[in-house]
């Protein structure tokens, strides 16, 4: 809200975080997440306040979550085993983490910071059924905090698929559309309505679809004119 625009990556096989402020043409890096380790994978997200909170798994599958105080990296909850570690913060702000839990069998898995620990949503955090192995997912909230997760079916050739948690459990919107190559982006409209934008498999287009309270429905094909 203060226009910083930030950039979450690995360089020299550390975690870094650069800020570059309005007006300004000069990237300041903030702190030292963690100077021992690299990223495999991560994020970051900033708070409605200004703070910025980053999470990421490193190459022996360790998960970490950071929050930057102003002048330091702080480590959030309780430690934890991870891959494809990713971090979103909810309409009020909450941290939530998504990834794939190594103590569970590499599924695919929602905590959420409660008390300054990581507590798993719906019990054991597992939001696929037991046939489904998700992976590259994705999560949003729609306006009434409603978390969304968009992810990939390991089982079904990466076959991209959507759930959102009704009362207590993962609910499917619609059937699963097209097999994804790595990542998609989710999105909500202002009707709460998911959007979906990926990169197919095996033809490497790049498609969007959008929910109709049905299924998903096609918003073009081939839209980058070749391969992504």
């Amino acid at each position: 809200t203060d226009g910083n625009l930030y950039v979450f990556g690995n360089q020299s096989s550390t975690p870094v975080l650069y800020k570059n402020a309005p007006g300004t043409d000069t990237w300041e890096q903030m702190g030292n997440i963690n100077t021992s380790c690299s990223v495999s994978a991560g994020g970051m997200d900033v708070a409605s306040n200004g703070d910025v909170y980053v999470a990421y798994s490193d190459p022996s599958d360790a998960g970490y979550a950071f929050k930057w105080d102003g002048s330091q990296w702080t480590s959030l909850g309780s430690a934890f085993s991870s891959v494809e570690t990713h971090i979103v913060l909810d309409n009020n702000d909450i941290p939530y983490l998504v990834a794939r839990d190594v103590s569970q069998n590499y599924k695919g898995v929602i905590f959420k910071l409660e008390n300054g620990n990581w507590t798993p949503l719906n019990g054991t955090g597992i939001y696929a059924p037991n046939d489904e192995y998700a992976c590259h997912q994705e999560l949003a909230f729609d306006s009434n905090n409603t978390p969304f997760i968009a992810y990939a079916d390991y089982m079904a050739s990466n076959l991209l698929k959507v759930r959102k948690f009704v009362d207590g459990e993962w609910v499917a919107l619609g059937s699963g559309i097209d097999n994804i190559y790595f990542y998609q982006s989710l999105a909500l409209d202002d009707n709460d309505m998911p959007y979906l934008a990926y990169c197919a498999y095996p033809s490497y287009q790049l498609r969007a679809a959008r929910f109709n309270g049905n299924d998903f429905e096609s918003l073009g094909d081939d839209l980058a004119d070749g391969a992504v």
